[in-house]
């Protein structure tokens, strides 16, 4: 049994869309906040949660689908939770070198999202959540 302090977190939806399941921007951008949120929440010392980073999440988090999506607010929070997961799993990475190297554009379009924190689709404006993230990044561009 997992005790309180080594609750998972509540991930019960896939990150990734399927082409016979995708996913529509508002809801992935839901899914990720959602993600993102628990994710500044947990401490780095739950292992059950470390272990569910491995397993599940850190995989669908660098997958091209995410990394590669047209809307600025996924890249954003997929960065976000990329930082978290590593915060969290620190100091060992759940990445491999090859994802690292993925990563680290993910880590250049945080920074280009500060230039967008006012940016809005038509669904709903996607970037103003990250504002307590992105903001802890100095920017010198």
């Amino acid at each position: 049994m997992v005790s309180p302090s080594q609750t998972l977190l509540k991930v019960t939806l896939p990150l990734v869309p399927r082409a016979n399941k995708p996913i529509t921007t508002a809801e992935l951008i839901k899914r990720l906040s959602d993600l993102s949120n628990q994710l500044t929440d947990a401490n780095q010392d739950n292992t059950a949660i470390k272990g569910q980073l491995e397993k599940s999440i850190a995989p669908q988090l660098v997958d091209k689908n995410l990394m590669q999506h047209k809307d600025k607010g996924v890249k954003s929070y997929v960065a976000v939770c990329i930082v978290e997961v590593l915060r969290i799993c620190a100091p060992e990475a759940p990445f491999n070198a090859s994802q690292l190297k993925v990563n680290t554009s993910a880590f250049r379009i945080t920074l280009t999202c500060r230039k967008y924190l006012s940016y809005s689709s038509s669904n709903s404006n996607s970037l103003n959540p990250l504002n307590r993230h992105i903001t802890r990044i100095p920017c010198t561009s």
